[in-house]
């Protein structure tokens, strides 16, 4: 699986040509957990954009790929 950084709304890098499954994730410190240990990270962005994503993207080899995901809470 290839990761690449979101920043400021935009994601750039390299991975393999083909037909990709996409998964857009956010992370911050979870809610609650026990007093005086680490609760963690939570992923913030819906089911819907990461485990259960339907998101694709036809990789072209030697070409300028662009690719736009519209990601609301609803």
């Amino acid at each position: 699986m290839d990761a690449l950084d979101i920043v400021d709304g935009k994601f750039s890098g390299e991975v393999e040509p083909g037909e990709r499954r996409i998964e857009i994730s956010a992370f911050r410190p979870a809610q609650g957990g026990t007093p005086g240990m680490d609760p963690g990270e939570e992923n913030y962005i819906p089911a819907k954009y990461n485990t259960k994503s339907t998101l694709t993207a036809n990789v072209a080899e030697g070409q300028a790929n662009e690719f736009n995901f519209d990601v609301s809470s609803k």
